[in-house]
């Protein structure tokens, strides 16, 4: 297939000879069918080399194949004699796909309704569609002079509408950049634009503080709300009948278009609303805000179910209902799932990639797709994700630093968790924990050349500890975050360095727990950095 450049073809037809062995064999746990599923993830994780490379490649993908995928187990029959190195995944990842090409951040991505595209708006100016299966580019988009910050596909999956800072929307053909619609009337950035389920009306919710909809067809303004603040997002009920909107000032509310009443409020949070969103029948409504939570309420009002965001998360990106209505999906740093009834979070993973601002739900929702602070898109298998459970001795939020021992026996790591854990490099088990003060977050660790002494910076202090996790001394001075320690080469003293507007490094005399001398950075800032010792 790869010299005859036609792999994109593979993944459907692994897909369509599961289906069908599947219907034959009537079980799950066939081997044949498990045989199918592995080969199709093991083409899902090597497309791209395999697409590109020669018959090489499929030896390199075997040999970083996990151990425990049935095609890694043929390696010694294909490759007799090489040699095998430990380590890595175990299992296939929860991550099907990475797609790379928006040259700035995405801030939206919807899924189509057949689940077989993905349509991606970027700080680039751009709309990308995208095969959710091969992750290859469809169409690329151009038409917008600035940010886009909404893309929705029609519930046909035939058209795209995207809105844009530049103050319009666009209707797309969902694979060229031709434009059914372009709608001007605005008068500051779009934030969100959507088709109603019967595709009859678009709707659009803009900083201007007006929410509009509009005719499909003709593309002319049928009605306008009119509000004091700006909107940042809007969307239909099933009907059509209802739009629910939020504002910058907190405000949560439903308008009835149709006969032009005046919105009526649901609610009003401490904070701009910034994400609103129906359930599947309309009963049930969504918001989130940057007072950090994220509220449940039924039309009339009343609040079902409070959401508060969790660890260092200043607020949640989005909120999506459950298909069946009893959860919800948050994003901030990680992606959660809460029980509504009881407020419960039952399931929460870490895509490692930094604040999810864009999301969407494949239809069935098995699947996820969602962008990455490095512009890429990534699609995960949910089941296998919130499958994953974390180590009890996992730290809780982001690890933010590493260090070594001399003789490579434990590696230390912080958090912002207020924690640092000493782990044994050969077992993987951890050796203790070093417990900082509640609410601090670490920053940095470091490990003396002997391995018998380890430092931590977390807010304004360094904490020196032995490698037992017994507490030594706590050097203070610093009248901002320390964000980097390192141990002298004579072990008899620590430097640091304090961001903001401290800005300074000291040298600190480890015995008397004094600074022996200080410089401060008036010309430059001291940003971070990571070393045992200097």
């Amino acid at each position: 297939m790869s010299i005859q450049n036609i792999v994109d073809v593979a993944l459907p037809a692994l897909g369509h000879a599961q289906t069908w062995y599947s219907a034959l064999s009537n079980s799950d746990t066939d081997r044949t069918n498990a045989l199918l599923n592995d080969a199709q993830r093991f083409t899902l994780e090597f497309f791209e080399p395999i697409k590109e490379g020669s018959g090489q490649n499929y030896y390199s993908a075997l040999l970083l194949s996990p151990p425990c995928a049935l095609t890694h187990t043929y390696k010694s029959e294909i490759m007799p004699g090489i040699i095998f190195v430990k380590g890595g995944q175990r299992a296939w990842g929860p991550c099907l796909r990475s797609m790379h090409g928006h040259k700035r951040l995405i801030k939206s991505i919807s899924c189509s309704p057949d689940g077989k595209s993905i349509a991606s708006g970027s700080c680039d100016q751009t709309i990308r569609v995208w095969d959710a299966v091969s992750g290859s580019t469809l169409a690329t988009l151009t038409g917008h002079t600035q940010y886009i910050n909404s893309t929705n596909f029609s519930p046909d999956g035939e058209k795209i509408i995207s809105a844009s800072d530049d103050g319009t929307i666009r209707v797309w053909e969902h694979t060229t950049d031709v434009n059914f619609h372009i709608l001007k009337g605005h008068a500051a950035s779009v934030c969100a634009a959507t088709f109603s389920r019967d595709s009859a009306y678009l709707l659009s919710a803009s900083r201007d503080g007006t929410v509009r909809v509009w005719s499909s067809e003709t593309g002319e303004v049928l009605s306008t709300l009119q509000g004091d603040n700006p909107f940042l997002d809007a969307e239909f009920d099933p009907a059509a009948q209802t739009v629910v909107v939020g504002d910058g000032g907190g405000r949560l509310a439903l308008w009835d278009w149709h006969h032009d009443v005046a919105s009526s409020d649901i609610y009003h949070h401490a904070d701009v609303v910034t994400k609103v969103h129906f359930n599947h029948d309309g009963t049930r409504i969504v918001s989130c805000s940057h007072d950090k939570t994220a509220k449940v309420f039924t039309r009339s009002g009343e609040v079902l179910c409070i959401l508060q965001c969790q660890g260092s998360a200043t607020q949640f990106y989005n909120a999506l209902f459950s298909e069946d209505g009893t959860h919800l999906w948050t994003s901030d740093h990680f992606m959660r799932l809460w029980n509504i009834t009881t407020g419960e979070m039952v399931a929460s993973f870490n895509t490692q990639g930094g604040a999810i601002k864009a999301l969407a739900f494949f239809p069935g929702q098995k699947r996820v797709a969602f962008g990455m602070m490095d512009y890429s898109i990534r699609i995960w298998d949910i089941d296998l994700a919130t499958n994953i459970s974390p180590l009890a001795d996992d730290h809780k939020e982001g690890v933010t630093c590493f260090a070594l021992s001399k003789n490579s026996q434990y590696l230390v790591s912080s958090s912002y968790d207020g924690t640092a854990r000493v782990w044994n490099t050969d077992s993987g088990v951890l050796v203790t924990a070093l417990n900082h003060p509640l609410g601090s977050h670490v920053v940095c660790v470091c490990v003396d050349i002997d391995g018998s002494r380890i430092a931590s910076a977390a807010d304004k202090s360094i904490y020196i500890w032995n490698a037992e996790g017994t507490h030594l001394a706590t050097l203070e001075g610093h009248t901002s975050s320390v964000l980097t320690v390192a141990f002298s080469p004579t072990q008899n003293h620590i430097a640091s360095g304090a961001g903001g507007y401290d800005n300074s490094v000291c040298i600190w005399n480890i015995r008397d727990q004094t600074v022996s001398w200080m410089v401060n950075f008036d010309l430059c800032r001291i940003t971070g950095g990571s070393m045992n010792t200097w």
